[in-house]
């Protein structure tokens, strides 16, 4: 009987060291916690993210510092799961919550933005998506206009270290007074879509997006349990490693 027991208790043991090296080292899931990612998404997915498609970025950076092994870069059109830029200056990235996210431009790029907030990756007059924010690459010069000063000043305020970068406040009121300036990135950027263009929790809020803070790419829906409904009619079965 004992022996039994205990060797009921190595299989577990196993099982629980082979899902934290799994999780840790390998793939990670992340709930979508909302709706308005349809058709992609839907409430209640279970999306697996690859840690190694951007490189794999060691854990607790907090004790060990940022460290990346392996190489990749996110690119336009990757829904991808990173830690929330909305955080103290100079912080770490994964001290702040996780999000989902989908890669609308890259460092260098450029997206449009009109009077109603909306953001695309073209100039459009039709839709007035007439006013352009470059984003900023490691080492480039960007000219911030009025319409983007304040998203700019958020990067710069949390995320950009270098004092030489850094803009006292008499700059950003001579820019709302209609006088671009030039400024210089330390680091590379990106600009999130959250998917849907009436939820404003992306870059429109956020800002940018810098490189450091990307965990990993989503794959798969790994599985899906509708919120809310009966045990019985939880489980979506159409949605059981569905790719992406």
């Amino acid at each position: 009987m004992l022996r039994r027991f205990v060797s009921l208790l190595g299989v577990c043991c196993g099982a629980v060291m082979i899902a934290f090296f799994f999780r840790t080292f390998l793939f990670t899931l992340f709930t979508v916690p909302q709706t308005d990612k349809q058709p992609v998404f839907l409430q209640g997915d279970r999306v697996l993210v690859d840690r190694w498609a951007y490189g794999f970025r060691f854990p607790n950076t907090s004790l060990f510092g940022y460290h990346r092994w392996g190489k990749g870069i996110p690119r336009n059109g990757d829904w991808a799961v990173f830690n929330s830029p909305l955080v103290e200056h100079g912080a770490l990235p994964d001290t702040s919550a996780l999000c989902m996210g989908l890669v609308m431009a890259c460092p260098g790029d450029t997206v449009w933005m009109g009077r109603d907030g909306k953001v695309g990756r073209f100039r459009d007059y039709a839709c007035g998506r007439i006013w352009p924010i470059a984003v900023p690459a490691r080492g480039a010069y960007v000219q911030v206009a009025p319409w983007a000063a304040r998203i700019y000043q958020q990067t710069l305020d949390l995320h950009e270290t270098d004092s030489a970068n850094l803009l006292p406040a008499t700059s950003f009121e001579s820019i709302q007074n209609g006088n671009p300036i030039r400024v210089r990135f330390s680091r590379n950027y990106y600009w999130i879509s959250s998917g849907s263009e009436d939820n404003l929790f992306d870059s429109r809020t956020f800002g940018f997006v810098p490189e450091e803070f990307f965990l990993g790419k989503v794959r798969n829906v790994f599985y899906s349990i509708q919120p809310d409904a009966p045990w019985q009619k939880a489980w979506r079965s159409d949605r059981f490693l569905l790719p992406i």
